[in-house]
């Protein structure tokens, strides 16, 4: 009786097992590799701002913006906690005890990048400036963001990755 089935068993078990060995591909590196190091960012509501940040020599530097008149409202910093994947607003105060490394691409390789959606053969996927993930080594995982900013202006900026002490 199992011989005379035999084809058919092998022709309905090969499909199951590449369905299988696919999702195995895809769940098991997400399970294995995660992201180690947090990072600092800021959100802005309006258009522009009276304050420009950035990270020289590891740390947090925060100048007066030159534009004469600017009205825009002060920027909200925020640390992101990788391993809860939550982030808490911080003051600059705060921020700038940290140790950050500015580059795009953290030590252990992953990166903040914004989300888009596939492209469909010949068409652009569409953009949705408010959703950011992290990325690297073949894994991407949603971040929750405080994000202000309208679809135009204002927003999300990544100021560095938070480095050990």
């Amino acid at each position: 009786m199992l011989r005379k089935h035999l084809p058919l068993l092998i022709g309905i078990a090969i499909p199951v097992l590449m369905v299988l060995l696919v999702a195995a591909s895809i769940i098991i590196p997400g399970m294995l590799v995660q992201p180690q190091y947090g990072f600092l960012y800021l959100t802005t509501s309006d258009y522009s701002s009276n304050w420009e940040y950035s990270v020289e020599k590891g740390q947090l530097t925060k100048k007066k913006a030159r534009t004469p008149g600017d009205t825009g409202s002060e920027p909200t910093l925020y640390l992101h906690d990788i391993t809860t994947n939550t982030s808490r607003a911080v003051t600059f105060e705060e921020a700038q005890k940290l140790k950050l490394d500015p580059v795009q691409i953290s030590p252990d390789g992953f990166e903040v990048v914004q989300g888009q959606s596939g492209d469909f053969l010949f068409f652009g996927g569409s953009h949705y400036p408010g959703s950011y993930y992290i990325r690297g080594h073949g894994v991407s995982k949603r971040l929750p963001l405080k994000t202000e900013g309208r679809y135009y202006y204002g927003g999300y900026q990544f100021l560095g990755w938070i480095l050990p002490s």
